[in-house]
Order: C-alpha cells, then structure tokens, then sequence
C-alpha cells in the first residue's frame, strides 16, 4: 500500500522560498572529545559513527523520505525514498593536524554554500577530524522544511545520551542496517485523487463554518474582527521598509562564511536578573550594540535608523513537541541601535519586546498560516518573499534552548554546539543562539563577499556581552554597598567570555 505525507504550508514555503544563492537549510557546528572514538593511528573511528548514525535513522522516518509533488498544484508531499544510502548523507572529512578553529570555520563555510540535493532526503553529516587538543566536529545540514530550532533538538536526541558509558547506545532492539523497506511512493493519479478529495473536505468545512456564522453571526463577527486585527499586526510590522545597512546589500551570493563564540549561560542570567529583563533580551541587547558599533565603523550614524529584527518564536506545544516540520511564528523587533549605553539598549531592547509580544504579531503569523493551507502552496511563500523584498528586517537572530546537561556520542563528550540560521533576501549575516551545559553558544552565518569583517563582528558581540556583565557586575556591588555589605570583586568584566574549538574572533 503506497505512503505519504502532505507538507504543512509553511513547511512547503520554506522549500518553495529556495534559491540558487539562498539556501534554506539549517546546521549546526558540534565538537566533541574524541577520546573513545580515537584508533590506534590516532584517526576518527568513522565507521563506528556511521553505524551509530545509521541505526538512529530508524526512529527518524522523515530523514528517509524525500520530496515528491501533487501534480497541477505543485504542493509537495514526503515519500519514502527506495534509493536511500546511508553513505550518501554521513561523510567523511579532515582538516591537517592540528586543526585550527579558522580552519574548520572555513571547512564549515563551504559546507553550507552546497546546497542539499531535492532529489535525496534533505539532510547531510559531516564528520570532521584532524581539530587539535584530541577533539572532532560534525557539520549537521537539514532542510528548514524538515525541521525548526526545537525539532533538531529533538532529533539531536536520538544519537546522543547523557551519560558516558559508549556500549549500551548500539542497543540490540535498533533494526540492523539493510532491514529498512520503503513503502511504495504513490502515483500521480492518487495524489491528484486525493488532493481533490482534502479540498472537498475543505469545502465542506467552510460550508460548516458559515452555517456556525448564521446561527451565532455575533460571535463570528467577534472571532473575524481578533483575526483580522492578529493579521493587521503581523502585516503592519513590516509593511514599512526598514533602512538600508552595510548587513543588507541588494543581492548576496551563494558562498558562505562561519565564526562562533560561547559565554556562560549563568553570567547570562545574572544579567537579565539584575538589569531587570529576558535571556532573548539580554541577547537582542548585545546584538544591538554590536551592530551599533559595526555600523559606526563603517562611517554609518546609527542614530537614525530604523533597524529590525526577525525572531522565530516557537507554538509547540507538549503534544507536537516530538514531531518535525516548523511550529513557529515570527517576530519582527526593532533594535534601538541608536541608544549610547548597554543598560539602555537592554531597557529599550525589554520595553520593545514586550509591545511586540502584546501587539498579537504571533498571533497574526497562527491566521496567515492556516489561510496557505487551504490556499494554493505558494500564498505564504509569496508572502515571505515579499517582505523579502520591503526588506521588512535587516537581521534574522534566533535563540533556540537545549539541555543543560553534557551529552555523549559513543562515549564523546559533546563540548559546543553552534547553531547556523540561513540567509535570505538582502541578509548578509544571521545569528543563531543555543543553550547546551552551561554555556549560551552562537553561530555567525554570513555572506563571503558582503561581510569580510565577520571576525570584527564576531569582536564586538563579545566585548557587547562583555559591557552588559560589568553593568550587572557594577549595579549589584551598587545594591551590596548600599545595604552595607562588601562587594565582592568580580574579575575583570565578570564573565569568561570564551573562544571554543569551533570559532573565535
């Protein structure tokens, strides 16, 4: 019996919004000790990790299913894919001994400017090893269609443990290699058929709806006029361009370059305990300060600009928690770059999220959604292009939590995780932040050509993060001293601000 499965709209805007040189695809900079996995040579065992990988793979049935589409309206379904080798999306590769952090960082950028091929299942593993200090690092590639923020999460938990003992994840009850067998793809002419039945549903399901309006016309136009005002919000935030800065050149190419670096998610915290604000505002807050301090740089006054941002918000909710596909709205936030200070940038950044939050963007994002799935497949991709091209943001910086605990491959401590947001229309730079055993990392994408500077970037978000420290640091020997208690001294800004294996200034 033939299987498969219809995308979501927004999941299938995300694959329709592709270009040559935007690739939608997410990834993420993972190093390890290599320790347990190191042979005798002093190599990588490869093959061990394959197999791991390999047997994974049973209990993420979307990672063998590749794109197929309903013919005349286009709209893509996953099918099993009966060509699917493991070979071809775990792989192998090196940089000389020992590694440096700017030669991954380059490895990393020619990673992500490959774009995966449609016809294979959307994800790709690279295995990477010659890093010094006895550590490796796997580049992990997927199409945004497959997954959001949370749901790589997820799937990161299917190869790794928390605890160290490296025999007891090669578990018996994992189906061996070769036992897997694709459910037949279905035909065109089923796929038509049961498109044209889904949109009978449909037709009958708005036929309901207007029966439920004719009954209770008052509640209905209650519930229109909620709807109509998410929409107006979510519209209106970006329907007025946003200025034009060195971040957002007319076009970007298809090469890409990659830096990261870490803080420590306490220092973090202590932050947005004192100041008086969010982790994500913390974040936004370095973000601006740093962007600030980039522009002026580069001969741009800030004061004057309007400069925004697009924050993916999760709507997951415990029930879909473990399913892929995106379960997210977005959230457009201008960042006060004209602010002289760290704290007001923070206070600013804290007052603007929240108007952002009640203004019903989220909401608003809930209704467009639900109008492209009953719609043809390319409403919202249309919609994601055009405000593309208002340029209704200058910067995409997602913030995505994960365990708080060390994790293991095979017994490999897992050191950093370094999340990759990709780029889009007129996007030189995107930033992604994740949140793994203490430590908040981020991950620096941007466009070879247009932003050669990215180490001076990369700079001046840590000496941000660092400024936000000694405020916190000074405000609350300011709280000590007032109540008549010693200050301890902090050291220095009061944060080891970090440059891991994976990256650095």
């Amino acid at each position: 019996m033939s299987h498969y499965e219809r995308l979501s709209a927004l999941d299938a805007a995300f694959l329709e919004i592709e270009t040559p040189s935007c690739h939608m695809h997410f990834a993420a900079v993972l190093v390890f000790e290599a320790r347990s996995l190191t042979l005798p040579h002093g190599g990588i065992d490869f093959e061990r990790i394959r197999r791991h990988l390999e047997a994974g793979v049973h209990y993420v049935p979307r990672y063998r299913q590749r794109i197929e589409y309903i013919p005349l309206q286009h709209h893509p379904v996953w099918v099993d894919d009966d060509a699917f080798h493991i070979n071809y999306h775990v792989r192998h590769a090196a940089v000389p001994r020992p590694g440096t952090p700017e030669q991954l960082n380059r490895l990393v950028g020619r990673i992500l400017a490959q774009k995966l091929d449609r016809s294979r299942p959307l994800w790709e593993l690279y295995v990477i090893e010659g890093l010094a200090d006895d550590r490796f690092a796997i580049v992990a590639k997927v199409h945004h269609c497959m997954v959001d923020g949370l749901a790589g999460v997820n799937v990161m938990s299917v190869w790794l443990r928390s605890e160290p003992e490296a025999t007891h994840v090669e578990a018996p009850h994992v189906a061996p290699a070769g036992s897997w067998s694709p459910r037949p793809a279905p035909s065109r002419t089923e796929l038509l058929t049961d498109e044209l039945r889904r949109r009978k549903v449909r037709v009958s399901q708005i036929l309901e709806r207007l029966g439920q309006i004719k009954d209770d016309p008052q509640r209905a136009l209650d519930q229109l006029k909620d709807k109509a005002s998410s929409v107006l919000s979510t519209v209106g935030a970006g329907i007025v361009p946003v200025s034009r800065t060195p971040l957002n050149p007319a076009q970007i190419g298809a090469y890409r370059r990659f830096d990261s670096f870490r803080v420590e998610l306490a220092a973090t915290k202590r932050v947005a305990r004192t100041l008086g604000a969010t982790i994500n505002d913390v974040v936004l807050a370095t973000v601006a300060g740093a962007v600030r301090s980039f522009l002026q740089q580069q001969r741009v006054e800030p004061e004057q600009l309007d400069f925004r941002v697009l924050s993916p918000v999760s709507r997951r909710s415990a029930d879909d928690r473990d399913k892929l596909g995106n379960r997210i709205s977005l959230l457009l936030v201008r960042l006060p770059i004209e602010q002289p200070t760290p704290i007001a940038r923070l206070r600013a950044v804290a007052a603007i999220t929240q108007a952002a939050k009640r203004s019903r963007q989220v909401a608003g994002g809930e209704v467009l959604e639900s109008l492209g799935e009953g719609a043809t497949a390319g409403m919202l991709s249309q919609a994601i292009r055009l405000g593309g091209r208002l340029r209704a943001y200058n910067l995409v910086v997602t913030n995505v939590p994960g365990p708080q605990l060390p994790l293991y491959l095979l017994g490999a401590r897992l050191l950093d995780v370094h999340p990759v947001v990709p780029l889009y229309l007129g996007q030189a730079l995107g930033l992604a932040i994740f949140s793994y055993d203490g430590m908040l990392f981020w991950g620096l994408h941007a466009d070879w050509n247009a932003l050669p500077q990215l180490g001076e970037l990369t700079a001046l978000l840590q000496q941000e993060f660092a400024a936000l420290v000694a405020a916190a640091d000074a405000r609350e020997a300011e709280g000590a001293a007032g109540a008549g208690v010693a200050a301890v001294p902090t050291g220095g800004p009061g944060v080891s601000v970090a440059t891991d294996a994976a990256g650095g200034a």
